[in-house]
């Protein structure tokens, strides 16, 4: 594996004109160094629960909580019926409590408080911590756990993940890489998005040979306290936390249009109406797709005059009101 491309002293004007046009990851060392989180959290896991639980409400927070058996790696159970480990809830005092009782434990449970709503959760803790060059309507989440493996898999946004203590090591994967990813159901997932069936931290190629061809593009980077990473839209990463007290905080957010409907929609009905249709017309579909949905060609519609083009050249909230009533009387009448 090679090392991600790192940069130091990055400003909002070259994150914006610089990093985000390239589409590629990057790592940004030192981006949040001086936030006081990291400073408490560099005074040691106490001191860093203890800053952070004083913006938390009282509210139950989901935790996912593992077996030692499972050594960090939350995942189907061995026959994919199921998880390997349980939700269950708990305050963010409450939990940073039980967290840090496992410290001492020969074999410690794995545990994890996921994607906690900042903005709800951590009253003012945006306020001393700002935001990193992530616009206004980005969502921040933050992520609370011991020694954890999180499994490949990526996410409908772009990212800037800023780690705030511990060490976590990504490995990330290209988004053309899925075919090499062995991914595992999207209909029943441990955390919402589907994750590759491959343990990367001990990958089992006699049944999944193709995840060596993944691994050939494969990048890296270990990111300490103060360190973030810019990852662009469903690049696919492998999370590692590295140390018994991990926290984490990202930036989640997407330039696309909502009042659209969402791709993954799109993508599970595809599935069934084209993906199980014989090879050859399975073809054609291919090259309509390019076409229309791709524009390989270019605009599928610029030999139409504007006022014929449709309601899905036009894309205005009447067009898509009429195309999602369309959509919804044809799937009630499945014969058509």
């Amino acid at each position: 594996m090679k090392a991600i491309e790192e940069r130091t002293g990055v400003t909002s004007q070259i994150f914006h004109n610089e990093i985000r046009p390239q589409a590629l990851p990057i790592v940004m060392r030192g981006l949040v160094k001086n936030w006081p989180a990291v400073k408490a959290a560099l005074q040691g896991p106490h001191e860093c629960a203890d800053y952070i639980a004083d913006f938390a409400t009282d509210k139950p927070q989901k935790i996912g909580v593992g077996p030692p058996e499972i050594n960090g790696l939350f995942h189907y159970d061995e026959d994919l019926r199921g998880l390997n480990f349980g939700w269950g809830q708990e305050s963010v005092t409450n939990y940073f409590d039980r967290l840090i009782a496992e410290f001492d434990k020969a074999e410690p449970s794995s545990m994890a408080m996921q994607a906690l709503p900042v903005a709800e959760e951590l009253i003012g803790f945006e306020e001393q911590n700002p935001r990193p060059f992530a616009p206004s309507h980005a969502t921040p989440y933050m992520w609370i756990g011991n020694s954890l493996k999180v499994a490949t898999h990526s996410d409908a946004y772009e990212n800037i993940a800023c780690v705030i203590s511990g060490c976590r090591r990504f490995t990330i994967f290209p988004p053309e890489q899925i075919g090499n990813l062995y991914m595992g159901p999207l209909h029943f997932t441990p955390a919402g998005t589907p994750i590759s069936m491959v343990h990367l931290t001990a990958p089992d190629y006699e049944k999944f040979p193709n995840f060596a061809k993944a691994m050939e593009t494969a990048q890296f980077v270990d990111l300490m306290p103060g360190d973030a990473l810019y990852l662009p839209y469903q690049w696919y990463h492998h999370v590692e936390s590295k140390t018994k007290f991990n926290i984490l905080l990202n930036y989640w957010w997407s330039d696309a249009r909502k009042d659209i409907g969402s791709p993954w929609n799109a993508l599970m009905q595809n599935i069934l109406s084209i993906g199980h249709m014989p090879p050859e017309q399975r073809i054609i579909w291919r090259s309509i797709f390019d076409h229309f949905v791709f524009q390989l060609n270019g605009d599928p519609w610029a030999h139409i005059p504007p006022h014929a083009r449709g309601p899905l050249a036009h894309v205005n909230p009447e067009d898509v009101a009429k195309v999602q009533q369309y959509i919804i009387e044809k799937l009630q009448n499945r014969t058509a």
